[in-house]
């Protein structure tokens, strides 16, 4: 139902993190894209390797950098899902972000766009 799409260029560690904010969700999406906007190192398979097994988990590389938002509308053209939830690869999902995400598609299903609150911190700032 949900596929989440997680745009990336040279911030492995990070990436690493968003995914396993993924991974973690109390309920699972069908799909997971990297879209890899051309990273010095190209992301590999190996960021999967703790993937629920119902999670289907892509990449995509891009050839020539394009910026995020390309890579955005790149995995939205790729995504299998008739959902998407995007996350920035410096970003995390709260654990239940798609059992409250396919909640409230059941609850409003003639609504197309659904965005919600969001919790920002700045460590470097230490301003939340």
């Amino acid at each position: 139902m949900i596929t989440v799409i997680i745009p990336t260029q040279n911030r492995l560690e990070n990436l690493k993190k968003a995914i396993l904010s993924v991974f973690k969700q109390t309920t699972v999406p069908l799909e997971l894209i990297v879209v890899d906007d051309c990273s010095n190192e190209p992301v590999k398979m190996e960021v999967f390797k703790a993937a629920p097994s119902k999670t289907e988990c892509r990449i995509v590389r891009l050839n020539k950098i394009r910026g995020a938002n390309y890579a955005r509308n790149i995995g939205i053209e790729k995504a299998q899902g008739k959902y998407i939830a995007m996350l920035d690869d410096d970003d995390l999902f709260l654990p239940n972000k798609i059992k409250v995400m396919q909640d409230h598609i059941a609850r409003y299903p003639d609504i197309d766009v659904f965005y919600h609150r969001s919790n920002i911190f700045l460590v470097r700032e230490n301003i939340s």
